[in-house]
């Protein structure tokens, strides 16, 4: 140590369980935490064309495996402009892999009425990276899912798991000796 003292060793056990309790901990928040975007368009102090308005755009990338299915929801929460009557906001959604320029017919635009929810799924085709591109001129709330079609996501949890449990039995067998 340090300071000139000693310290008991370290049973393998307790670092078992503790190693497997974070790695299931990290894992469970990972997997189960799925936090909500919220996207404003921005305020702008110039004059715009009557019936236009300004937009704001994001972009995410993910890395998806072939076969996962990405289920986003989408809900509008605030209309631009003073008439909030009929459908009053556009949304535009496109997925694309990375690095690859879009093309217009890869965007699949949507009116929506504020306080609607719109729910639009995406299947994988090819594992790797894949970017979502939205665009609106509307205060709007994203969520997004990802059904694996593996269990490579759960691995964790699962290895977290097992490395815990061994520690806890290897620390009760132990103590009964």
């Amino acid at each position: 140590m340090a300071g000139g003292g000693a310290a008991p060793p370290v049973k393998l056990n307790d670092v078992a369980v503790l190693l497997g309790g974070v790695l299931l901990l990290t894992a469970f928040v990972l997997l189960f935490w799925d936090p909500a975007l919220e996207m404003k368009p921005p305020v702008v102090d110039e004059e715009l064309p009557p019936g236009s308005y300004p937009t704001s755009a994001t972009f995410q990338t993910y890395d998806l495996s072939s076969g996962d299915e990405v289920i986003v929801d989408l809900d509008l929460i605030d209309c631009p402009g003073e008439d909030d009557a009929g459908d009053c906001g556009t949304v535009s959604i496109a997925w694309a892999p990375e690095g690859e320029a879009l093309d217009a017919d890869d965007w699949t635009h949507h009116q929506m009425k504020e306080g609607g929810s719109l729910k639009e799924e995406f299947d994988v085709s090819d594992s790797g990276e894949w970017t979502l591109y939205l665009k609106t001129d509307s205060e709007i709330s994203v969520d997004m899912d990802v059904e694996h079609q593996w269990l490579v996501p759960w691995l964790a949890m699962f290895l977290g798991f097992v490395i815990a449990a061994w520690g806890i039995w290897h620390s009760q067998v132990s103590s009964e000796k």
